[in-house]
């Protein structure tokens, strides 16, 4: 081989281990960045997950791993609640809030249960001005008000201890806005008496409930009974069973616990 030939088979060869070399690399880089890019999980997964965690930080990593394509809402609230607790628990507030303010951004603020699950998790942390401030910006945010949101923000009452709340907003709120208090409302609503100890203005609102046709639950029957039964008074309790029984209403597991539990 002359020389001149062998100095273009060599710079030919230098040429394609450099390509080579380069592609390596390149093809090392996607695969590092494959790697190390996050994976998203589903909403059902996260909330399996959320579960066994309690480290808020660990937490907040896994709600950040939920895929935006998630296709049940009712489990997407579930793991949001499952992280705003765990945060108040470590009493992480300002934490709790920058969390729940950001989804104010999202597009789907505009629909009444995403925001719905706001004004819920706000309670759960015991933040019921944030809860009651983000059903009041409801109009701003564009979105609609009924009982979906009302019904939420009568949870974050009971939920945050602030039942005494619950009595002024029920009667003020629906007429305010022109919706009617559903079943739902009314339970949160008789839930709050009870907690506040006062089982008999509970009773009051199950004549209203009947007054409107409004459906009386086993739940709704069996927190005014504990209430009573937690006051000492047995016999009030015991005409509120038998009252549950008049009616035919179906007596769930619940309802047999509690009186069972007093009994003894």
């Amino acid at each position: 081989m002359s020389s001149r030939l062998a100095l273009h088979h060599g710079r030919h060869l230098s040429t394609s281990a450099a390509a080579a070399a380069t592609a390596a690399v390149e093809a090392a880089g996607a695969s590092t960045a494959t790697s190390t890019k996050p994976s998203t999980i589903s909403t059902s997964r996260a909330k399996s997950q959320l579960r066994y965690v309690y480290d808020p930080d660990k937490a907040l990593e896994i709600y950040s791993s939920v895929s935006p394509n998630y296709t049940s809402p009712l489990s997407s609230r579930y793991t949001q609640e499952y992280t705003v607790r765990r945060l108040a628990k470590s009493h992480r507030f300002s934490d709790i809030e920058n969390f729940l303010e950001s989804h104010k951004n999202d597009p789907k603020i505009t629909q009444e249960p995403f925001l719905s699950s706001l004004i819920r998790s706000y309670g759960l942390a015991g933040m019921f001005d944030h809860a009651l401030k983000t059903f009041n910006e409801m109009y701003d945010l564009g979105t609609p008000r009924s009982t979906v949101s009302f019904n939420a923000l009568l949870s974050a009452c009971n939920s945050s201890k602030n039942s005494g709340r619950a009595p002024e907003l029920f009667d003020e709120v629906p007429q305010r806005y022109g919706f009617s208090p559903d079943k739902f409302s009314y339970g949160n609503l008789i839930k709050a008496y009870c907690e506040m100890g006062s089982p008999e203005s509970a009773l009051e609102r199950l004549k209203e409930m009947e007054e409107k046709g409004i459906e009386i639950t086993a739940v709704t029957f069996t927190t005014i009974m504990h209430s009573f039964y937690k006051k000492g008074k047995n016999e009030e309790a015991e005409r509120v069973w038998s009252e549950m029984v008049k009616r035919g209403c179906p007596i769930d597991v619940g309802a047999y616990n509690v009186r069972i539990m007093h009994i003894h």
